[in-house]
């Protein structure tokens, strides 16, 4: 699986009312975009990308400090 792939079977799990337009620039792409609905993503991993998607980095972590 693909970053952009994760992030549209991670889009497409949120809701059932979610309809992601990703733009494309080649067939291949486009192929990859729609292989990301047969992604299955379980609750864990549904709650690990949340997770991962709320965390930030504090200013002075990132200096060295």
């Amino acid at each position: 699986m693909t970053p952009a792939q994760l992030a549209l079977a991670w889009l497409l799990h949120r809701s059932p009312m979610m309809l992601p337009i990703p733009g494309t620039s080649c067939s291949a792409r486009l192929n990859e975009n729609l292989a990301a609905h047969q992604i299955n993503l379980t609750r864990e991993a549904m709650a690990a990308i949340e997770l991962a998607a709320t965390k930030t980095v504090q200013p002075e972590v990132a200096k060295g400090r």
